[in-house]
């Protein structure tokens, strides 16, 4: 019960909310473009709003795709690759990084 209540409420509040705040930021950062260059003045809050809106909706959705399973990659990218180099290129990469952290003396994800 209460796992759909939060799931409801991710759904129907957050993702909306996010979307309203991304829309601001974009808003808030023309205006101050076309006021800038139109009329020569800025607004000394512009900067502000657009930050932390900005941030306020990445988190947000950050959040909601973290919690989907869904992470911050490269996934296009990677999916245009062919299998065969994309198996072979991907694992001499991991395994590159992985002696880099080695000899700097951490620890080793890839063996």
């Amino acid at each position: 019960m209460m796992f759909r209540l939060l799931e409801y409420i991710e759904s129907k509040l957050f993702e909306p909310l996010a979307l309203i705040l991304f829309s601001i930021s974009g808003l808030v950062m023309f205006v101050e473009a076309m006021q800038r260059t139109l009329f020569n003045h800025s607004f000394e809050w512009s900067s502000e709003i657009s930050t932390y809106s900005m941030v306020w909706a990445v988190l947000l959705v950050m959040a909601r795709a973290g919690k989907k399973g869904h992470h911050i990659r490269m996934e296009m990218l990677v999916s245009m690759l062919p299998a065969s180099f994309k198996k072979g290129t991907l694992t001499r990469i991991s395994k590159v990084i992985a002696s880099e952290k080695s000899k700097k003396g951490s620890k080793s994800l890839v063996e």
